[in-house]
């Protein structure tokens, strides 16, 4: 068992990460919001000698960092999911502990709004924690499947650039959540 601590050092550790992940917004948008401006495989050979100027008015016009075309650099979208994961798995702690810590043996907190029991009157459901424990179960599954398909072939990965297109808007959805 572990030592006991107050109820209060508990709300803070769940607190840390997240101010650590609202801090980490400004940089995150810095290195993965930019502009990728590079044509079928990153060359730019379409708007030769262009190219370079147009990205860089692009990424102006758009408020947003001019980057490298990242064909095969997925570090940008890896960042974005990473980050989301995180949040989740920050929240999925804090429903976790107060699955366990509202449990009629322990009773230390309430787990809020929650919903009846068919079978116990007297139960209270901690559906919303519940619901937070699903979600991110469900995003580490996501963001497997984004990680895998973070190897692309040769310049552009047509599968595996459609594989993240498909998850990554599924992970966002499941932040929202």
């Amino acid at each position: 068992l572990a030592t006991p601590i107050t109820f209060g050092l508990r709300a803070a550790y769940w607190a840390q990460p997240c101010i650590d992940l609202e801090g980490e917004l400004s940089a995150l948008s810095l290195s993965a919001f930019r502009v990728q401006f590079g044509g079928a495989a990153g060359a730019q050979t379409a708007t030769a000698p262009h190219g370079p100027a147009i990205a860089n008015e692009l990424a102006k016009e758009l408020d947003l960092s001019p980057g490298a075309p990242w064909h095969t650099d997925r570090a940008p979208l890896r960042q974005i999911a990473f980050w989301a994961t995180r949040l989740i798995t920050s929240l999925a702690k804090i429903a976790n502990d107060t699955i366990l810590s509202s449990r009629a043996e322990i009773g230390e907190v309430s787990a809020g709004l929650a919903g009846v029991s068919s079978t116990m009157p007297q139960k209270a459901n901690p559906v919303t924690a519940e619901a937070i424990l699903s979600i991110a179960a469900a995003a580490r599954g996501v963001d497997v499947g984004l990680a895998g398909a973070a190897v692309h072939a040769e310049e552009r990965d047509g599968a595996m650039w459609a594989a993240e297109w498909f998850l990554l808007p599924q992970l966002l959805e499941l932040t929202a959540s």
